[in-house]
């Protein structure tokens, strides 16, 4: 049964190291053809010897910046989506404003979030959820424990809004108040 892990794990090394290095290939041929992006391991691989570091590891760290900016978007987008469907009361006031700012016409931009602030509020807030509650509210599952947070989390509409407000600092606290 070992041994079977063993290539498969094997095989799978295989396959994300070629996908790594195509990408990173493909980042020094664009920088040779001139179309540099200006990115940041751009600037690490025209400084690796200042920075003393050898191809193999500017790959491994693209590796692990797309890995963890992978993540982190994953995490965000799913407890966004959890915000959405449990605070669908908070959601309608978020609507609401964006109507009353945005209007029907067009869809908010950026220099709309000053005007918006119940709206950088609510973003706020799902920003500060653990990394990634939305693995806590999962359906149970026979036979395998219930994490801590999920009885905190899945508790009535009440309990989870003053668990929102208890999150805040006191500058966002009061955005929220007022809100809320």
């Amino acid at each position: 049964m070992v041994f079977q892990w063993t290539a498969f794990i094997t095989k799978m090394k295989t396959v994300r190291d070629n996908f790594h290095y195509s990408m990173f290939n493909e980042m020094e041929e664009k920088i040779k053809n001139g179309n540099s992006a200006g990115s940041y391991l751009e600037k690490v691989l025209a400084n690796k010897e200042e920075l003393g570091m050898s191809r193999d590891e500017i790959v491994f760290l693209g590796n692990v910046l797309m890995d963890a900016g992978g993540e982190t978007t994953a995490s965000s987008l799913q407890n966004m989506s959890l915000a959405i469907m449990t605070y669908t009361e908070q959601v309608k006031k978020v609507q609401a404003e964006i109507d009353s700012v945005v209007g029907p016409d067009r869809l908010p931009s950026i220099e709309d979030l000053d005007s918006l602030p119940y709206l950088k509020a609510f973003i706020a807030e799902v920003s500060r959820l653990p990394f990634s509650l939305y693995a806590y509210v999962l359906p149970f599952v026979p036979g395998q424990p219930i994490p801590s947070l999920a009885s905190h989390w899945i508790a009535s509409s009440s309990d989870r809004r003053h668990s929102l407000q208890g999150l805040c600092d006191s500058q966002r606290r009061h955005v929220i108040h007022e809100y809320l």
